[in-house]
């Protein structure tokens, strides 16, 4: 269970957006599909989109326009290094006999079902990731269950 956050703005220090989340902790919230601030877990409204507005700190997720191009290239390099290693792992692990079919079925189970299934992961890490280098601002946040500004 989360600990109750501090009323107010959260302090941008060098823990993480709020005292006492570090940015291990909001590395993890964001791959586990949580708000990096306070670790809220109810902040999809289905499985690809996000809430304007986590519903226990008040975050508002979408802080700058075209934010969203990262999690698109977080998606893709991630998408990218696992086809990456089912490639060569595959072409080793089969080394002397290498079944291209097999390795192609492979790759294209990876490029066609993997970056689906991990959109709204990489929609919170890099949120996560974007808080990290560019620390909130007070007018990011709302009171827990208010509209977005």
């Amino acid at each position: 269970m989360e600990p109750p956050l501090p009323s107010g703005v959260p302090d941008a220090g060098a823990d993480g957006p709020h005292p006492g989340t570090s940015r291990a902790r909001m590395l993890l919230r964001g791959m586990t599909r949580r708000c990096p601030v306070c670790g809220e877990r109810r902040i999809f409204t289905g499985y690809f989109r996000l809430k304007a507005v986590c519903p226990r700190c008040g975050l508002r997720f979408n802080r700058l326009e075209g934010q969203w191009s990262g999690d698109i290239g977080i998606n893709t390099i991630v998408t990218f290094t696992l086809l990456y290693i089912v490639l060569l792992g595959g072409t080793l692990l089969m080394w002397g006999d290498v079944k291209v079919g097999a390795l192609a079925v492979a790759a294209l189970a990876v490029v066609l079902i993997f970056p689906v299934l991990f959109v709204p992961v990489a929609k919170t890490l890099w949120l996560a990731l974007d808080l990290m280098m560019r620390p909130l601002q007070p007018d990011e946040m709302t009171g827990p269950g208010q509209p977005a500004a």
